[in-house]
């Protein structure tokens, strides 16, 4: 069976590139969610116009710690991937502490 080609004098593309080219369109969709999703997380607690960095690492809980490692792990993966001007780490004038049950503080130093 061939699949009606409404422009007869352009090539068919194989189905294995076809593939190859959806594959490669779904990791760059990846990587670009990946870098927005970093972005607006470190945006929401490092640059919040509504709400400051050590209540909102408050509010985290528990799960201050996870999201904080987790950030790094991706931002140092974006990084290694040749994402340039992402923010990372922990601005300047801020400490953060990690409490052994996951929660997290964070002080301004200045």
């Amino acid at each position: 069976m061939t699949i009606f080609n409404p422009f007869p004098n352009t090539p068919q593309i194989a189905p294995e590139t076809r593939a190859a080219n959806q594959v490669i369109a779904s990791a760059s969709q990846l990587a670009q969610m990946m870098v927005n999703a970093y972005t607006t997380a470190y945006n929401q607690v490092w640059k919040n116009p509504a709400a400051t960095p050590d209540k909102i690492v408050a509010a985290l809980g528990t799960n201050a710690v996870k999201l904080f490692t987790a950030a790094d792990a991706l931002a140092a993966y974006l990084t290694a991937e040749g994402v340039t001007g992402l923010l990372v780490g922990i601005p300047a004038g801020w400490t953060f502490t990690p409490n052994t049950d996951g929660s997290a503080v964070v002080a301004a130093t200045a």
